[in-house]
């Protein structure tokens, strides 16, 4: 039974690094590279409590303009309590303005596929050693 168990780990382990790493890679090959920047201010933080993880979170939101149109109160991610009023640099894709990211999520996509390998070498490492234990508990070493 307990292998059963190890195995259903290991295998649920790939399939998280198989997506963490395919992101990535999708990311890192596949960049908005024909989005352009633009200023923004940050305009309100809400605050938001996980009861679960007894943890807070502050949800951006931002005013910024491009070719003339205002765009307001759009959420941005996550920010610091006391950011309300700073200016932050933005991207946005040209055909639709209101589709915006961070300038920074270029790293966000070398890190999962980081993350994504570590985590596959693991859990292929974990899915062999948990092969080799029931090989030997069944007496079918070769």
């Amino acid at each position: 039974m307990k292998f059963n168990a190890d195995l259903k780990t290991s295998i649920i382990f790939i399939v998280i690094a198989i997506c963490l790493l395919g992101f990535g890679i999708y990311s890192i090959l596949n960049p908005h590279t024909d989005y352009l920047e633009t200023t923004a201010v940050i305009t309100d933080i809400q605050e938001d409590y996980d009861v679960a993880t007894e943890t807070y979170e502050y949800r951006a939101f931002i005013d910024y303009e491009v070719d003339g149109k205002e765009y307001k109160n759009v959420e941005f991610g996550t920010a610091n309590a006391g950011d309300v009023g700073k200016q932050i640099t933005i991207r946005y894709n040209p055909n639709n303005p209101g589709e915006i990211e961070s300038t920074n999520s270029e790293i966000f996509s070398y890190i999962s596929a980081g993350v994504g390998a570590l985590l596959l070498i693991a859990g292929v490492v974990f899915l062999i050693k948990n092969l080799k234990e029931r090989k030997s508990a069944d007496g079918t070493c070769q």
